[in-house]
């Protein structure tokens, strides 16, 4: 909620912000703006969490999606429909955040580009809400290790 209200401030409504990492720390601030994004306005709903920690629990549990994947605990066609474009969301919004900022971000980055690998709509779909045009040209190719698989065998009827 906090990206889309800083969004909509600097760009418009209906506009998510990528936050950087300067940002996120307080040591940039976004012209115009008093405080920086390291923490939420004074309202009470933000009252016991910080931007870049509520960031570190988002991307902590992509860890555990990308380590349950790749030890193929997940059923990869129902797990792209329901956690694909989630995924690939926050990869956008972590955007201007690089791998050398926090580790964490690769985890994400390599979840995302499979999930965009399994559903290419994803992508377009996600670059909506940044008002980011659609990608050009063909996606990059996944991670190694996080290459869309193949349907398994059916699982057996119940009864």
């Amino acid at each position: 909620m906090f990206m889309w209200t800083v969004g909509a401030a600097r760009n418009g409504e209906f506009s998510c912000w990528q936050p950087t990492w300067p940002e996120l720390l307080g040591a940039e601030l976004l012209p115009g703006q008093a405080d920086g994004l390291h923490r939420y306005p004074d309202e009470p709903i933000y009252a016991s969490s910080l931007p870049l920690r509520d960031l570190y629990r988002i991307l902590w549990s992509f860890e555990r999606i990308a380590r349950a994947r790749a030890a193929d605990l997940l059923d990869d066609p129902l797990a792209t429909e329901i956690l694909g474009n989630h995924a690939v969301w926050w990869d956008l919004l972590c955007g201007k955040i690089t791998e050398q900022e926090t580790r964490y971000r690769k985890t994400l980055n390599d979840l995302a580009a499979a999930y965009r690998a399994a559903d290419p709509k994803l992508q377009d779909w996600a670059r909506r809400d940044f008002l980011l045009s659609p990608a050009p040209g063909p996606e990059p190719p996944p991670a190694p290790g996080l290459e869309p698989r193949a349907p398994g065998p059916e699982p057996p009827a119940p009864g």
